[in-house]
């Protein structure tokens, strides 16, 4: 940990997802939009898993909700957002999860005919693809500049907060105005903090530290 502090090429040779070159077995890849916990690793695991997949047994499944939602009694809404009428979870569970080992462990029913299946907010819909990305889709990134000023100020917030945090460990703190972030978190946090997401941070006027973000 100490000789290699953020994700060099040392931690990325150890990411098992490499390792992950075909699809040997069936497998139903599920993840949610709103997964508080790691909604890019399924993805990651499909798009390994497919590239050499002849079979064609590797699946991939989006749904609204967060991580657990799919094993909840009921899912028909997240916070204020209605789902339109539908219950994720049920459907998840009796139109997906079982079909699919229904067909693959027991050889009864119909094999899905779909290797990805998303449900579509806003129009409420559930949508099926047999491959993934769909044929002629082109993808769009979004982005937004940050002024120097604000990924300066950023930095200032981040190290106040850094020291804070050490002194409250009894821990040394850093020097005033050395930054103390690791390189790799840098561009989140300030994507996180200059406006990509709309937050701005609220400080503390006894500290100097942020106390929280607000919308």
């Amino acid at each position: 940990m100490i000789s290699h502090p953020d994700y060099d090429d040392f931690w990325k040779r150890q990411a098992w997802v490499k390792q992950l070159h075909n699809a040997p077995v069936p497998d139903l890849n599920v993840a949610r939009f709103w997964d508080q916990e790691d909604p890019w690793g399924p993805w990651r695991i499909f798009e390994s898993s497919a590239k050499n997949d002849p079979s064609e047994t590797t699946s991939w499944l989006r749904d609204p909700g967060s991580m657990a939602s799919g094993k909840r009694p009921k899912a028909v809404s997240i916070g204020s957002y209605d789902y339109g009428g539908h219950d994720t979870a049920k459907e998840f569970r009796r139109d997906i999860e079982a079909s699919f080992f229904r067909y693959f462990l027991h050889g009864d029913g119909s094999r899905p005919a779909w290797r990805m299946k998303t449900f579509q907010s806003g129009s409420n819909t559930w949508h099926t693809y047999d491959k993934w990305p769909p044929a002629g889709s082109v993808a769009t990134k979004y982005t937004r500049a940050i002024p120097a000023r604000k990924r300066e100020a950023n930095d200032r917030i981040m190290t106040m907060a850094l020291q804070e945090g050490r002194k409250r460990k009894g821990l040394s703190a850093p020097s005033k105005g050395s930054l103390i972030l690791p390189p790799a978190i840098k561009p989140l946090f300030h994507s996180l903090m200059a406006g990509t997401t709309g937050l701005e941070p609220a400080t503390s006027a006894v500290t100097g530290f942020p106390k929280s973000v607000t919308c």
